[in-house]
């Protein structure tokens, strides 16, 4: 009679523990595999004369939806006397909200292309996506270009799994793409300097 009780119990707890593990198990390993997703790249498309800072997700079929981001002009203010820390001013230069982004798409975060008769008189274009200027930045007045972003993916067990990102572009990346870029490049892609994830 006792034995019977305990494994009852047991059975009880098995089917009470694979309840609650199941999902468990199953969220973290989104989580998991949510890390590689929504990269960010720099592709230059010769068509439109510009680079697209974009959120990659054409080599996926994952919808991603409520997708949010900003792109903004950080300029480093070294410390000054008595203090420590560097300070930061940023300039921001869009802010938008998608409602999805389907599987085999990018999400354009911003465009741009870079401009000057040499080095040290560059200038960051802020374009539309195809490549009409809205914008015009020397790149001496600022250290990085950064956009900020944030979906979320769908998935069969309607988790929310949130990825969000921070690419960030150094200046002398903008003079390096510069460089790179001649009259009749081809298609080509460009990688941040620094991806920082905080989902």
């Amino acid at each position: 009679m006792m034995s019977e009780f305990w494994n009852e119990v047991r059975t009880q707890l098995v089917a009470l523990i694979s309840f609650f593990a199941f999902p468990i198990i199953q969220y973290a390993w989104l989580k998991f595999r949510a890390r590689k997703r929504g990269r960010a790249e720099i592709w230059f498309l010769p068509a439109y004369r510009c680079c697209r800072l974009v959120l990659r997700n054409l080599p996926h079929r994952k919808v991603l939806y409520d997708i949010r981001y900003r792109a903004f002009l950080r300029k480093i203010e070294p410390p000054s006397a008595g203090a420590s820390v560097e300070s930061y001013g940023d300039k921001e230069i869009l802010g938008r909200d998608e409602m999805f982004l389907f599987g085999e798409d990018d999400q354009v975060l911003v465009s741009f292309r870079v401009e000057g008769e040499d080095a040290k008189s560059l200038d960051l274009v802020v374009t539309d996506k195809f490549g009409t200027e809205q914008a015009r930045y020397p790149l001496k007045s600022f250290d990085l270009l950064i956009a900020d972003y944030a979906a979320t993916m769908k998935n069969m067990f309607n988790f929310d799994i949130r990825i969000a990102k921070r690419a960030e572009v150094k200046r002398e990346k903008l003079t390096t793409i510069w460089h790179t870029l001649i009259p009749g490049s081809e298609e080509q892609s460009f990688q941040p300097d620094r991806l920082r994830s905080v989902s």
